[in-house]
């Protein structure tokens, strides 16, 4: 009795904090946001992407590690299959994952809670979302990469209520 009393007040504190979210908040609107800022940069260098939902795979599978944490990785759990992004690379495409000229990238961000969503429009923080990246040197380095083509972004909100992105990046369609 006193485990079920217990994990029934862990399931209303963790509903009244995902309730505590802004009501403008969305997720779809800011992804979208990003990707106007994402796609004007690379017309400014001259870089062509396309979203590419063949990644969808590898993005999700870290977005849902990501979103049960506080924080933010590019690993997963040590002795998971889905470790490192090359691990999410051979367990979604095998076959591609064996050829040298296929390449992935991956680039992850976080922005906080608190007065800095409550007072932002989703616009704003798909800014500040993108602006993280830029002062990145490493993930503006793999964002700016040329011969990174294929992208897919999604982004999400942790258990802290944080909203963070993951981007995967790759130079080929993966099958």
């Amino acid at each position: 009795m006193k485990n079920l009393f217990l994990s029934f007040v862990l399931v209303m504190v963790s509903l009244v904090a995902k309730s505590q979210l802004p009501s403008h908040l969305n997720l779809e609107e800011i992804q979208k946001e990003f990707m106007i800022l994402y796609y004007k940069r690379c017309d400014s260098l001259g870089h062509k992407i396309v979203e590419d939902k063949s990644l969808i795979c590898m993005t999700e599978c870290q977005v849902n590690y990501l979103k049960n944490l506080n924080f933010i990785s590019h690993e997963q759990e040590v002795n998971s299959k889905f470790y490192s992004l090359d691990d999410r690379l051979t367990y979604f495409y095998p076959v591609m994952s064996k050829t040298s000229d296929v390449h992935v990238g991956e680039v992850i961000s976080l922005i906080g809670t608190g007065k800095t969503i409550h007072l932002k429009t989703n616009k704003e923080l798909a800014i500040r979302l993108f602006n993280c990246f830029m002062r990145s040197e490493s993930h503006r380095e793999i964002m700016d990469n040329k011969e990174f083509t294929k992208v897919n972004f999604k982004v999400e909100i942790n258990k802290d209520n944080s909203i963070f992105i993951v981007g995967v990046l790759s130079n080929k369609l993966l099958r």
